[in-house]
Formats: C-alpha cells, sequence, structure tokens
C-alpha cells in the first residue's frame, strides 16, 4: 500500500472514530450542561485543565517519542513498550503529591476539589493507556486505539446520561469517567498484548535513562501544547466566578472538537513523515504539500462556518443559559483559520526538528500568559478568549515558514489569499441564505459547501496533479470531475 493510500486510510478510520466518539460527547455534554449549569461546567472545566497540566510529569512525551522511533524500526516495540510503562509507574510518584498539594492548598470550593482528584485518577488511567495506543499508531494501525476509545466514550456517555436522569450529584456523575478510562486501560493492554507485544516491567535503568533524554523536547513541546491550552481556564479560575469559566469553556469546547480534524491528520501524517528518515526527498516534500494544502482548505472553510452559525451551535448544545457564548466563540473560531499549523508540527516532529519546535512554542506560550493577565481582568471570559487566539495567528506563520525552507518551498502566500476569497465568499452567502430563511441544515449541507467548493475550483486552488494525487488516496466525487469538464479544467484529472 503506498504511503498516500496508509495515510488516507488510517485518517479516515481515525476520523471516523473521533467522530462517533465526539458526537456523543455532544450529546453528553448538552444534557450535563442543562442538568449543571454554567456553574457546574465551569467546575468541571476547572478541575479537567489543572489535571491536564499537572499530568504532564507523567506523559513525558513518551508517546510521541514511542511512535516516532517505533515507526522507523518495528524491533524497538518491546524495549519501548517495557521501559515507558517502567518509567510512567515512577513518574505516578510525582504526580501524586503535586496533585494533593493542588487540591489541598486551591481555594477552591470542596465539590470541585473533589473533581479534581477524581479526574487525577482518571488521566493517570489515560496515561497507561495511551502506551498502547502509541504501539497501535507507530504500527499504523489506528483502527485499534479508534475502536477502544469509543467503545469508553460509550460506556461514559450512557452511564453519565442515566445518571443525570437519576438526578445523581456532579461528583457521582464525574466518578463513572474515571471507570470508564479503567476499561479503556484494560482493552488497550489487552489488545497490545494480543496483537503486538507483550507488556513487561524489566527494569533497565540505562534505557530509562535514555528514553528520558530522548523524551526531553518531545516533553517540552507537549508541555507547552497544553500549558497552552489549558493556562486560559485554569487563570481564568483564579479570577473570575465558577459561571465565567462555564462559558468561557463552552465556547472553547466546539472549538476543541473541530480540532479532531487536524488531530487525526497529524495522527495519521507522523509515523508516514517518519517513515522517510527525517531528510528531505521528494517523496516527503510531495507528501507535506498535498497534507498542507488540503487541511488549509478545510481550516477556512470550519473557521469562516464557525463564525456564521456560532449562535445556532451555541443554543443547540447547550441551551438558552449559555447565551454569552457566543461573542467568545467567535473570538475562538480564529484559531481554526490555522489549524493546518497541526501539519507543520508534525513535519517537524518527523524530521527531527522538535528542539526548534520547543523554542518557538515557549515565546508563544508566554504571550498568551502575558495576554490572559492583561486581558483577564478587565475583560473576563472575553479577555481568556482573545489571549488564546493571538498567539496562534503567530503560531501558523512562524511554523509554515519553518517546513516550506527547509523544503526550499516558497510561502504559500497564492494559496492563502484564494482558499481566503473563497472562505468569504461561502461566508457572505450563507449569511444572506440564513436571512431570508433557508434552513440552517440546507446551508450547513448544500449552499456553504457548493460555493466553497466552487470558488476553490474556480480560482485552481488545487491543480490537476494535486486532485490526481488526492484521488489516489480517495476517489473523489463525480460531481467534482463534472464541475472540472464543464469549466474546461478536466485535462489531465483522473
Amino acid at each position: 500500500m503506498t504511503t498516500a493510500r496508509v495515510v488516507s486510510r488510517n485518517a479516515t478510520v481515525l476520523m471516523m472514530g473521533h467522530g462517533v466518539s465526539y458526537a456523543m460527547r455532544v450529546l453528553y455534554l448538552g444534557v450535563l450542561a442543562r442538568y449543571a449549569g454554567p456553574d457546574g461546567i465551569g467546575s468541571i472545566s476547572t478541575a479537567t485543565s489543572l489535571v491536564a497540566i499537572l499530568v504532564l510529569v507523567v506523559s513525558f512525551g513518551l508517546d510521541t517519542l514511542l511512535v516516532r522511533d517505533v515507526a522507523a524500526d518495528g524491533a524497538r516495540t518491546r524495549t519501548y513498550v517495557s521501559q515507558v510503562i517502567v518509567l510512567r509507574l515512577g513518574l505516578t510518584l510525582l504526580f501524586v503529591p503535586l496533585l494533593l498539594a493542588a487540591m489541598t492548598l486551591s481555594s477552591y470550593t470542596p465539590e470541585t476539589r473533589t473533581i479534581i482528584g477524581i479526574y487525577g485518577l482518571a488521566y493517570i488511567l489515560d496515561t497507561f493507556y495511551a502506551v498502547a495506543r502509541a504501539v497501535f499508531h507507530a504500527h499504523q494501525r489506528m483502527g485499534y486505539g479508534a475502536a477502544v476509545e469509543v467503545g469508553r466514550d460509550i460506556i461514559n456517555v450512557v452511564a453519565s446520561i442515566v445518571a443525570i436522569s437519576l438526578r445523581w450529584p456532579l461528583v457521582a456523575i464525574v466518578m463513572i469517567s474515571a471507570g470508564a478510562s479503567a476499561v479503556k486501560l484494560v482493552a488497550g493492554m489487552e489488545l497490545m498484548r494480543w496483537r503486538f507485544v507483550r507488556p513487561t516491567l524489566r527494569i533497565d535503568l540505562r534505557a530509562c535513562l535514555r528514553l528520558l533524554h530522548s523524551a526531553v523536547p518531545f516533553a517540552a513541546v507537549l508541555a507547552l501544547g497544553v500549558i497552552y491550552a489549558q493556562i486560559n481556564t485554569v487563570l481564568l479560575s483564579w479570577w473570575s466566578t465558577s459561571e465565567a469559566v462555564g462559558l468561557f469553556s463552552s465556547a472553547a469546547m466546539p472549538i476543541t472538537i473541530l480540532f479532531i480534524v487536524p488531530t487525526v491528520v497529524m495522527e495519521s501524517v507522523l509515523p508516514a513523515f517518519s517513515s522517510y528518515g527525517g531528510q528531505p526527498s521528494a517523496g516527503l516534500t510531495r507528501s507535506y504539500q498535498v497534507s498542507f494544502k488540503a487541511l488549509l482548505v478545510v481550516g477556512f472553510a470550519v473557521g469562516a462556518g464557525v463564525l456564521v452559525v456560532a449562535p445556532d451551535i451555541i443554543r443547540i448544545v447547550y441551551g438558552p443559559a449559555f447565551g454569552g457564548a457566543v461573542l467568545a466563540l467567535r473570538i475562538m473560531a480564529v484559531q481554526l483559520f490555522g489549524m493546518v499549523g497541526y501539519v507543520n508540527g508534525a513535519f517537524l516532529h518527523a524530521t527531527n526538528q522538535q528542539a526548534r519546535f520547543a523554542r518557538i512554542r515557549i515565546g508563544l506560550t508566554a504571550l498568551n500568559a502575558v495576554l490572559c493577565l492583561l486581558l483577564i481582568p478587565p475583560w473576563g471570559y472575553l479577555g481568556a478568549a482573545t489571549a488564546a487566539v493571538v498567539p496562534g495567528i503567530l503560531d501558523f506563520f512562524v511554523y509554515t515558514a519553518l517546513c516550506h525552507t527547509y523544503l526550499g518551498l516558497s510561502y504559500p502566500w497564492g494559496i492563502l489569499l484564494r482558499a481566503g476569497v473563497s472562505a468569504t465568499a461561502m461566508a457572505v452567502v450563507s449569511v444572506a441564505a440564513l436571512e431570508v430563511g433557508v434552513p440552517l441544515v440546507a446551508v450547513i449541507v448544500l449552499v456553504a459547501p457548493i460555493v466553497y467548493g466552487g470558488g476553490l475550483v474556480a480560482l485552481r486552488v488545487f491543480d490537476p496533479t494535486e486532485y490526481a494525487f488526492l484521488d489516489s488516496i480517495v476517489p473523489l466525487a463525480g460531481w467534482r470531475r463534472r464541475l472540472l469538464a464543464l469549466m474546461g479544467l478536466g485535462g489531465g484529472v483522473p
């Protein structure tokens, strides 16, 4: 199977798995939001953001290292799995006192402290499952992880909705998440043992130290990414109410869900990029260019779409009590235009440039923190939303420049302009359609795709050879070929 088809297969599997999982989570979130209100959602968001930062001590970038090195040499699987599990057990001993200190010394309510502790347990279980998931990804068998994670979400969502219907307290509902994570861990480890390697606890101190040393750049990148994503919520929880945190988190959640697309692409292309050995080549250049352009086009469409339908998203998912989150969602939607940055991140990791990636991320994370300090006191959750967006814009331009320079490519100003024009036309037509009474579903399913797709074709965003390459991955719809033929652009396209 060609690299293109492997990436396509893995991306499709991951997208389907994540799509099912997130669809169930949206259903669960909608029910929970109406039950717990902004204050309850704020408590949960505070807990998950704080624990996500603390658990970095345990994850330490080892999963990305495992994927990269085992993808390059499958014979390393047994050794890496053994040592990563040993390291993770030891690092958990550092995490526990940090978690207890956060629970004891914080000024949060007793309920929020308890929720922090429960999520601490759930996240630790997830870090051990991540070893199995990394093995699946390194061997480019993403379907195994997708199946396990969908199963976990089914258990969690169904049991949680039953608990909500029975009017259980919020702490008891959160406990269900920890139980579902335990099931996911057992299932993932059993599947890894059955299909790939039997995990052991053989301690090799020198091997462990070598892995830790090699993982430092990945740990730095991971830590900076997580801190960047969660620090706004944590700082907002210090200076504002749980209700404000709930409104901010309600705006951030749709953005997080939509970032499933670049996350899936990144997870799929990382082992594919890594298979080229980290050196510039025609295959690596071609894979990067097509991945970059395809995800750029998707990001512009999704970002413009969210700007248009933000009020409907908040109303449908959360209900009228969360109306204050609409403006924050529109502010944060700007990040979606730069989702192609995930391809840049995968490329830099695959080409052993994670240290450079980390240095830039340090500056962007510091900028985010400074903006939080400046904007949250006067603007509250809208300030937190603004602080998250500005570094994200810089992130896109800087990393794109790095990747294109490494491959000897010119900066893609042309594709940016043409995709931007197409997205703008889509947004304008969609707003006009909604104003004259066209149903929301029709705008999303018919009007927006037709306008955007027509713009991409008319402005020649993809050339015939790129269409051919995309066809080699996933056969494109017949309407696209017919449209190209009608416009006289079908020559050379299969």
